[in-house]
Protein backbone atom coordinates (compact mmCIF):
# COMPACT_ATOMS: atom_id res chain seq x y z
CA UNK A 1 0.00 0.00 0.00
CA UNK A 2 2.84 2.22 0.61
CA UNK A 3 4.07 1.97 -2.65
CA UNK A 4 0.59 2.45 -4.62
CA UNK A 5 0.46 5.79 -2.21
CA UNK A 6 3.82 7.29 -3.85
CA UNK A 7 2.49 5.99 -7.28
CA UNK A 8 -0.50 7.91 -6.72
CA UNK A 9 1.02 11.25 -5.15
CA UNK A 10 4.25 10.89 -8.24
CA UNK A 11 1.06 10.56 -10.94
CA UNK A 12 -0.79 13.59 -9.56
CA UNK A 13 2.56 15.52 -9.47
CA UNK A 14 3.26 14.71 -12.87
CA UNK A 15 -0.28 15.85 -14.03
CA UNK A 16 -0.25 19.02 -12.08
CA UNK A 17 2.84 20.21 -14.14
CA UNK A 18 1.11 19.10 -17.40
CA UNK A 19 -2.04 21.27 -16.21
CA UNK A 20 -4.58 18.34 -15.95
CA UNK A 21 -6.29 19.33 -12.91
CA UNK A 22 -8.76 17.48 -12.60
CA UNK A 23 -6.90 14.16 -12.74
CA UNK A 24 -4.54 15.25 -10.48
CA UNK A 25 -7.34 16.25 -8.15
CA UNK A 26 -8.37 12.55 -8.35
CA UNK A 27 -4.52 10.93 -8.02
CA UNK A 28 -3.93 12.89 -5.63
CA UNK A 29 -6.85 12.43 -2.96
CA UNK A 30 -6.38 8.36 -3.28
CA UNK A 31 -2.60 8.99 -2.55
CA UNK A 32 -3.39 11.02 0.41
CA UNK A 33 -5.57 8.64 2.00
CA UNK A 34 -3.20 5.61 1.55
CA UNK A 35 -0.39 7.30 2.98
CA UNK A 36 -2.68 7.83 5.82
CA UNK A 37 -3.66 4.60 6.20
CA UNK A 38 -0.17 3.69 6.05
CA UNK A 39 0.94 6.03 8.59
CA UNK A 40 3.69 7.89 5.61
CA UNK A 41 3.38 10.98 7.10
CA UNK A 42 5.90 12.46 4.12
CA UNK A 43 3.93 10.79 1.43
CA UNK A 44 0.45 12.78 3.32
CA UNK A 45 2.46 15.79 3.73
CA UNK A 46 3.80 15.82 -0.39
CA UNK A 47 0.02 14.79 -1.06
CA UNK A 48 -1.77 17.84 0.64
CA UNK A 49 1.40 20.38 -0.70
CA UNK A 50 -0.07 19.00 -4.20
CA UNK A 51 -3.61 19.98 -3.36
CA UNK A 52 -2.97 23.36 -1.78
CA UNK A 53 -1.39 24.13 -5.25
CA UNK A 54 -4.26 22.89 -7.03
CA UNK A 55 -6.09 25.34 -4.80
CA UNK A 56 -3.96 28.00 -5.54
CA UNK A 57 -4.05 27.63 -9.67
CA UNK A 58 -7.78 27.27 -9.12
CA UNK A 59 -8.18 30.52 -7.47
CA UNK A 60 -9.56 29.09 -4.43
CA UNK A 61 -7.70 30.96 -2.29
CA UNK A 62 -9.15 30.42 1.55
CA UNK A 63 -8.48 26.78 0.37
CA UNK A 64 -5.17 27.29 -0.82
CA UNK A 65 -4.10 29.20 2.51
CA UNK A 66 -6.04 26.67 4.88
CA UNK A 67 -4.00 23.26 3.12
CA UNK A 68 -0.30 25.55 2.84
CA UNK A 69 -0.73 25.65 6.44
CA UNK A 70 -1.56 22.52 7.43
CA UNK A 71 1.23 21.64 5.33
CA UNK A 72 3.28 23.90 6.81
CA UNK A 73 2.47 22.27 9.87
CA UNK A 74 3.48 18.85 8.43
CA UNK A 75 6.79 20.09 7.20
CA UNK A 76 8.04 21.51 10.37
CA UNK A 77 7.24 18.26 12.48
CA UNK A 78 9.31 16.86 9.38
CA UNK A 79 11.71 19.32 9.90
CA UNK A 80 11.83 19.67 5.89
CA UNK A 81 13.10 23.31 5.09
CA UNK A 82 12.49 22.67 1.66
CA UNK A 83 8.78 21.85 1.83
CA UNK A 84 8.37 24.69 4.36
CA UNK A 85 10.15 27.46 2.04
CA UNK A 86 7.31 25.64 -0.96
CA UNK A 87 4.67 26.55 1.85
CA UNK A 88 6.02 30.40 2.41
CA UNK A 89 6.24 30.75 -1.26
CA UNK A 90 2.66 29.97 -1.89
CA UNK A 91 1.29 31.79 1.29
CA UNK A 92 2.84 34.82 -0.07
CA UNK A 93 1.04 34.12 -3.74
CA UNK A 94 -2.01 33.83 -2.25
CA UNK A 95 -1.84 37.02 0.70
CA UNK A 96 -0.47 38.83 -2.94
CA UNK A 97 -3.51 37.83 -5.03
CA UNK A 98 -5.71 39.00 -1.84
CA UNK A 99 -4.17 42.47 -1.61
CA UNK A 100 -3.04 41.15 1.92
CA UNK A 101 0.32 42.65 1.36
CA UNK A 102 1.59 42.64 4.97
CA UNK A 103 0.76 38.68 5.42
CA UNK A 104 2.27 38.72 2.32
CA UNK A 105 5.70 40.19 2.92
CA UNK A 106 5.39 38.31 6.63
CA UNK A 107 5.65 34.99 4.48
CA UNK A 108 8.41 36.08 2.02
CA UNK A 109 10.48 37.42 5.47
CA UNK A 110 10.32 34.00 6.41
CA UNK A 111 10.69 32.50 3.17
CA UNK A 112 13.89 34.44 2.75
CA UNK A 113 15.19 33.36 6.32
CA UNK A 114 14.84 30.09 4.97
CA UNK A 115 16.19 30.52 1.42
CA UNK A 116 19.16 31.92 3.37
CA UNK A 117 19.35 28.59 5.92
CA UNK A 118 19.24 26.76 2.74
CA UNK A 119 21.65 28.17 0.74
CA UNK A 120 24.55 28.98 3.84
CA UNK A 121 24.47 25.13 3.84
CA UNK A 122 24.56 24.25 0.59
CA UNK A 123 27.12 26.81 -0.31
CA UNK A 124 29.46 26.11 2.81
CA UNK A 125 29.17 22.39 1.63
CA UNK A 126 30.21 23.46 -1.90
CA UNK A 127 32.93 25.92 -1.08
CA UNK A 128 34.77 23.35 1.46
CA UNK A 129 34.40 20.82 -1.10
CA UNK A 130 35.67 23.07 -3.82
CA UNK A 131 38.84 23.80 -1.09
CA UNK A 132 39.47 20.02 -0.70
CA UNK A 133 39.51 19.20 -4.07
CA UNK A 134 41.30 22.21 -5.18
CA UNK A 135 44.26 21.79 -2.24
CA UNK A 136 44.46 18.04 -3.47
CA UNK A 137 45.11 18.45 -7.29
CA UNK A 138 47.36 21.46 -6.72
CA UNK A 139 49.12 18.93 -4.31
CA UNK A 140 49.43 16.27 -7.42
CA UNK A 141 49.78 19.10 -10.10
CA UNK A 142 53.31 19.80 -8.13
CA UNK A 143 54.53 16.45 -7.92
CA UNK A 144 53.31 15.68 -11.74
CA UNK A 145 55.39 19.11 -12.78
CA UNK A 146 59.00 17.67 -11.01
CA UNK A 147 58.79 14.90 -13.20
CA UNK A 148 58.76 16.93 -16.21
CA UNK A 149 55.54 17.04 -16.95
CA UNK A 150 55.42 13.51 -19.57
CA UNK A 151 52.81 12.64 -21.36
CA UNK A 152 50.63 11.30 -18.84
CA UNK A 153 50.95 14.54 -16.98
CA UNK A 154 49.62 16.39 -19.59
CA UNK A 155 46.86 15.19 -20.06
CA UNK A 156 46.41 14.72 -16.41
CA UNK A 157 46.34 18.89 -16.68
CA UNK A 158 43.81 18.95 -18.90
CA UNK A 159 41.59 17.18 -17.15
CA UNK A 160 41.83 18.61 -13.80
CA UNK A 161 40.90 22.31 -16.20
CA UNK A 162 37.91 20.56 -17.26
CA UNK A 163 37.69 19.31 -13.77
CA UNK A 164 37.96 22.67 -12.04
CA UNK A 165 35.33 24.59 -14.67
CA UNK A 166 32.80 22.10 -14.08
CA UNK A 167 32.81 23.21 -10.13
CA UNK A 168 33.45 26.85 -11.51
CA UNK A 169 29.99 26.08 -13.35
CA UNK A 170 28.17 24.43 -10.57
CA UNK A 171 29.22 27.02 -8.30
CA UNK A 172 27.75 29.79 -10.60
CA UNK A 173 24.29 27.66 -10.93
CA UNK A 174 24.21 26.89 -7.55
CA UNK A 175 25.10 30.05 -5.60
CA UNK A 176 23.38 32.69 -7.73
CA UNK A 177 20.05 31.34 -8.47
CA UNK A 178 18.70 31.86 -5.23
CA UNK A 179 19.34 35.63 -5.53
CA UNK A 180 17.08 35.98 -8.48
CA UNK A 181 13.81 35.11 -6.04
CA UNK A 182 14.89 37.67 -3.51
CA UNK A 183 15.92 40.34 -6.02
CA UNK A 184 12.33 40.14 -7.59
CA UNK A 185 10.55 40.19 -4.29
CA UNK A 186 12.23 43.67 -3.52
CA UNK A 187 11.66 44.95 -7.28
CA UNK A 188 7.25 43.59 -7.08
CA UNK A 189 6.93 45.60 -3.58
CA UNK A 190 8.81 48.29 -4.72
CA UNK A 191 6.24 48.71 -7.98
CA UNK A 192 3.20 48.53 -5.99
CA UNK A 193 4.47 50.80 -3.21
CA UNK A 194 2.22 49.37 -0.32
CA UNK A 195 5.20 49.03 1.91
CA UNK A 196 4.81 53.27 2.74
CA UNK A 197 6.14 52.80 6.38
CA UNK A 198 9.67 53.32 7.88
CA UNK A 199 10.34 49.62 8.57
CA UNK A 200 8.96 48.60 5.46
CA UNK A 201 11.61 50.48 3.55
CA UNK A 202 14.33 49.63 6.19
CA UNK A 203 13.54 45.80 5.58
CA UNK A 204 13.45 46.85 1.42
CA UNK A 205 17.03 48.77 1.76
CA UNK A 206 18.47 45.59 4.06
CA UNK A 207 17.15 42.83 1.76
CA UNK A 208 19.04 45.04 -0.85
CA UNK A 209 22.14 45.05 0.94
CA UNK A 210 22.43 41.37 1.42
CA UNK A 211 21.70 40.90 -1.92
CA UNK A 212 24.84 43.08 -2.92
CA UNK A 213 27.31 41.72 -0.49
CA UNK A 214 26.32 38.38 -1.31
CA UNK A 215 26.84 39.04 -5.13
CA UNK A 216 30.20 40.74 -4.19
CA UNK A 217 30.97 37.26 -2.38
CA UNK A 218 29.90 35.09 -5.11
CA UNK A 219 31.87 37.08 -7.79
CA UNK A 220 34.90 37.07 -5.73
CA UNK A 221 35.21 33.49 -5.06
CA UNK A 222 34.99 32.47 -8.84
CA UNK A 223 36.91 35.37 -9.61
CA UNK A 224 39.51 33.67 -7.56
CA UNK A 225 39.03 30.01 -8.50
CA UNK A 226 39.32 31.33 -12.17
CA UNK A 227 42.52 33.20 -11.09
CA UNK A 228 44.00 30.46 -9.84
CA UNK A 229 43.43 27.78 -13.15
CA UNK A 230 46.32 30.04 -14.62
CA UNK A 231 44.05 31.15 -17.57
CA UNK A 232 42.50 34.17 -16.50
CA UNK A 233 45.21 36.96 -17.69
CA UNK A 234 44.82 38.68 -20.60
CA UNK A 235 48.30 40.62 -21.11
CA UNK A 236 49.62 43.09 -23.89
CA UNK A 237 52.37 45.20 -23.37
CA UNK A 238 51.82 48.39 -22.13
CA UNK A 239 53.65 51.49 -20.57
CA UNK A 240 53.11 51.20 -16.97
CA UNK A 241 53.63 54.71 -16.38
CA UNK A 242 51.02 55.78 -18.92
CA UNK A 243 48.73 53.79 -17.23
CA UNK A 244 49.63 54.54 -13.86
CA UNK A 245 48.64 57.80 -14.62
CA UNK A 246 45.25 57.37 -15.99
CA UNK A 247 43.95 55.15 -13.16
CA UNK A 248 44.93 57.97 -10.65
CA UNK A 249 42.54 60.46 -10.87
CA UNK A 250 39.60 58.45 -9.75
CA UNK A 251 41.68 56.78 -7.19
CA UNK A 252 42.10 60.21 -5.42
CA UNK A 253 38.80 61.08 -5.96
CA UNK A 254 37.54 58.21 -3.73
CA UNK A 255 39.95 59.08 -1.25
CA UNK A 256 39.08 62.72 -1.53
CA UNK A 257 35.18 61.83 -0.11
CA UNK A 258 36.74 60.57 2.59
CA UNK A 259 39.41 63.70 3.12
CA UNK A 260 42.15 62.00 3.04
CA UNK A 261 45.31 63.02 0.46
CA UNK A 262 46.41 60.69 -2.48
CA UNK A 263 49.65 61.59 -3.63
CA UNK A 264 51.51 60.01 -6.68
CA UNK A 265 55.14 59.45 -5.85
CA UNK A 266 57.90 59.17 -8.80
CA UNK A 267 61.09 60.80 -10.73
CA UNK A 268 59.30 63.69 -13.42
CA UNK A 269 58.35 62.57 -15.64
CA UNK A 270 57.21 58.71 -14.84
CA UNK A 271 59.39 56.77 -16.70
CA UNK A 272 58.86 54.79 -19.79
CA UNK A 273 58.34 51.13 -17.96
CA UNK A 274 57.30 48.66 -20.90
CA UNK A 275 56.47 45.61 -19.71
CA UNK A 276 53.78 42.40 -20.58
CA UNK A 277 50.70 43.02 -18.38
CA UNK A 278 46.88 42.19 -17.93
CA UNK A 279 45.60 45.96 -17.31
CA UNK A 280 42.06 45.32 -16.10
CA UNK A 281 43.99 43.14 -13.81
CA UNK A 282 46.58 44.95 -12.55
CA UNK A 283 43.78 48.13 -12.42
CA UNK A 284 42.08 45.45 -10.16
CA UNK A 285 45.10 44.99 -7.87
CA UNK A 286 45.35 48.93 -7.52
CA UNK A 287 41.87 49.58 -7.14
CA UNK A 288 41.73 47.05 -4.06
CA UNK A 289 44.85 48.34 -2.63
CA UNK A 290 43.94 51.58 -2.54
CA UNK A 291 40.38 51.28 -1.33
CA UNK A 292 41.97 49.03 1.35
CA UNK A 293 44.50 52.16 2.69
CA UNK A 294 40.91 54.34 2.59
CA UNK A 295 39.03 52.15 4.37
CA UNK A 296 41.75 51.57 7.30
CA UNK A 297 42.79 55.59 7.16
CA UNK A 298 41.31 58.20 9.17
CA UNK A 299 40.23 61.52 7.54
CA UNK A 300 42.94 63.50 6.97
CA UNK A 301 45.04 60.76 6.49
CA UNK A 302 47.89 60.17 4.13
CA UNK A 303 48.05 57.81 0.91
CA UNK A 304 51.03 57.89 -1.53
CA UNK A 305 51.11 55.63 -4.23
CA UNK A 306 54.73 55.22 -5.70
CA UNK A 307 56.65 53.30 -8.56
CA UNK A 308 60.64 52.40 -8.88
CA UNK A 309 62.58 50.76 -10.97
CA UNK A 310 65.18 48.60 -10.08
CA UNK A 311 67.55 45.65 -11.05
CA UNK A 312 64.66 44.77 -13.66
CA UNK A 313 62.36 44.73 -11.75
CA UNK A 314 59.03 47.12 -10.94
CA UNK A 315 58.03 48.13 -7.51
CA UNK A 316 54.67 49.94 -6.91
CA UNK A 317 53.91 50.27 -2.85
CA UNK A 318 50.84 51.70 -1.57
CA UNK A 319 51.81 53.23 1.70
CA UNK A 320 49.37 54.67 4.32
CA UNK A 321 49.30 56.27 8.05
CA UNK A 322 45.85 54.20 9.09
CA UNK A 323 45.01 51.63 11.90
CA UNK A 324 47.78 49.09 10.90
CA UNK A 325 47.64 45.45 11.41
CA UNK A 326 49.22 43.28 14.27
CA UNK A 327 52.12 41.55 13.62
CA UNK A 328 50.94 38.55 14.47
CA UNK A 329 48.42 38.41 11.31
CA UNK A 330 50.97 39.76 8.71
CA UNK A 331 51.47 36.32 7.80
CA UNK A 332 47.70 35.95 7.08
CA UNK A 333 46.78 39.05 5.09
CA UNK A 334 46.31 37.24 2.19
CA UNK A 335 44.86 33.83 2.93
CA UNK A 336 41.38 33.53 1.25
CA UNK A 337 38.81 34.86 4.40
CA UNK A 338 40.91 35.97 6.78
CA UNK A 339 39.92 38.93 8.48
CA UNK A 340 42.04 40.40 11.45
CA UNK A 341 40.00 39.73 14.39
CA UNK A 342 40.32 42.72 15.66
CA UNK A 343 37.57 45.55 16.67
CA UNK A 344 38.91 48.04 14.35
CA UNK A 345 38.98 45.86 11.48
CA UNK A 346 36.04 43.86 12.11
CA UNK A 347 33.42 47.53 12.05
CA UNK A 348 34.90 47.43 8.36
CA UNK A 349 32.87 46.03 5.48
CA UNK A 350 34.58 42.76 3.47
CA UNK A 351 34.49 39.72 2.43
CA UNK A 352 38.24 38.53 3.08
CA UNK A 353 39.06 37.57 -0.36
CA UNK A 354 39.98 41.17 -2.15
CA UNK A 355 43.98 40.50 -0.83
CA UNK A 356 43.33 36.65 -1.84
CA UNK A 357 42.70 38.04 -5.40
CA UNK A 358 45.04 40.61 -5.49
CA UNK A 359 47.80 37.95 -4.77
CA UNK A 360 47.10 35.30 -7.25
CA UNK A 361 46.69 38.44 -9.92
CA UNK A 362 50.44 39.51 -8.88
CA UNK A 363 51.45 35.86 -9.32
CA UNK A 364 49.94 35.23 -12.53
CA UNK A 365 52.10 37.99 -13.34
CA UNK A 366 55.02 35.81 -12.46
CA UNK A 367 55.51 39.04 -9.75
CA UNK A 368 55.48 39.06 -5.83
CA UNK A 369 53.59 40.83 -3.10
CA UNK A 370 54.65 42.00 0.29
CA UNK A 371 53.55 44.31 3.28
CA UNK A 372 54.88 45.75 6.17
CA UNK A 373 52.57 47.03 9.16
CA UNK A 374 52.88 48.98 12.47
CA UNK A 375 49.75 49.54 14.51
CA UNK A 376 48.83 52.77 15.10
CA UNK A 377 51.41 54.07 12.50
CA UNK A 378 50.19 52.42 9.29
CA UNK A 379 50.85 49.89 6.59
CA UNK A 380 52.70 49.47 3.18
CA UNK A 381 52.14 47.10 0.21
CA UNK A 382 54.34 46.57 -2.51
CA UNK A 383 54.05 44.41 -5.48
CA UNK A 384 57.06 43.60 -7.93
CA UNK A 385 56.77 43.03 -11.75
CA UNK A 386 59.82 41.52 -13.93
CA UNK A 387 60.39 43.84 -16.50
CA UNK A 388 60.34 42.59 -19.99
CA UNK A 389 62.97 43.07 -22.54
CA UNK A 390 61.88 44.84 -24.53
CA UNK A 391 61.56 47.93 -22.07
Amino acid sequence: MDGQARANIVVADLQLRSGDDVQAMQHVEIGRQIAKACGNVAAAANALMILSKIYLRRGDYDLAIASFKDTLRQAETLQSKMMQLDCHQGLTECYRRLDDWKTALENQQQGVVLKDEIRSEESITKLRNLEALYKTRQAQSEADAQRRLREEDRRYYKQLSQMKDEILNVASHDLKSPLVGIKLTVDSLRRHGRLEDTRGQQLLSDIDTTIRQMGNLIVNVLDLAKLETGRALDTELCDFGAFLESLFADMERAASQKRIHLRLQHSHPLPLVMLPFDPDRLSQVLQNLISNAIKYTPEDGDITLSCSVQQRLLTVTVTDNGIGIPAHALPFVFERFYRVLDERHQNVEGSGLGLAIVKAIIEQHNGTIQVESEIGRGSAFSFMLPLDKTE
